[in-house]
């Protein structure tokens, strides 16, 4: 009988002692619980320091600020640098890869259209600035200080050849130099070639040669090939 009452003792006092030890641990992780909260508290307070976001949900491309803009060493690099002059819309930055002549043309069309010359340039002169991120690239052709490459229109669904001219050591966009005739091509394009082997294999089905979209000098009045000048000036 002794024993079995010493054996209810030892049972309870271990029952106890489980029972401070577990309340023990919980008390300890509330502590760390309420230091860590502690802790954290200043992220609440300070929107510096939290990666979340409450407003709305923002769907424009990024504006690219940071990409370097300015003495382009090929076509290619100037279209990129055009692309992200645009997409940071900073007048500025896209006026710096337009070749003398082009800026010539943005201040005729400007007139013409009864708009600011930033709102004439805002798309780099070509349609395939609208893709929210870069198109792609393709056949680069230089010629001296002329040169061009192939620009994929997701508008369009077609591959513009968009000029460029290298000017005062870096190569600018040379739209205007292409309207007055002061740019040479540096040779046939990859489509251009492509519909001209498609129509010598299907004579009977003529692929026409689409011009490459500029929807901000579409519409000027032209003599002679070239674009005329408004007639207030």
């Amino acid at each position: 009988m002794k024993f079995k009452n010493s054996s209810k003792i030892i049972f309870t006092i271990l029952a106890i002692v489980g029972a401070l030890a577990a309340f023990a641990c919980s008390g300890s992780k509330t502590e760390n619980g309420g230091a860590q909260n502690q802790t954290k508290a200043p992220n609440v307070a300070n929107p510096a320091n939290t990666t979340v976001s409450t407003g709305p949900v923002d769907d424009k491309p990024p504006t690219m600020t940071d990409v370097p803009v300015g003495n382009a060493q090929s076509p290619s690099e100037a279209y990129r640098m055009l692309f992200a002059a645009v997409k940071s819309q900073d007048s500025a930055k896209i006026k710096s890869m337009l070749s003398k002549n082009t800026m010539g043309l943005a201040q005729r069309a400007s007139g013409m259209q009864k708009k600011s010359i930033e709102e004439v340039i805002k798309n780099g002169f070509t349609q395939t600035t609208f893709s929210d991120t870069m198109p792609q690239l393709r056949d680069e052709r230089v010629k001296g200080n002329f040169g061009a490459v192939e620009v994929w229109n997701a508008t369009l669904k077609q591959w513009d050849d968009v000029q460029f001219l290298l000017e005062d050591g870096s190569w600018k966009l040379a739209i205007g130099d292409a309207f007055a005739g002061k740019w040479e091509s540096p040779g046939k394009s990859q489509g251009v070639i492509e519909r001209e082997n498609a129509n010598a294999s299907n004579p009977n089905t003529m692929i026409q040669k689409l011009p490459a979209a500029n929807t901000n000098v579409s519409n000027l009045p032209r003599k002679n090939g070239r674009i005329s000048k408004p007639s207030n000036q």
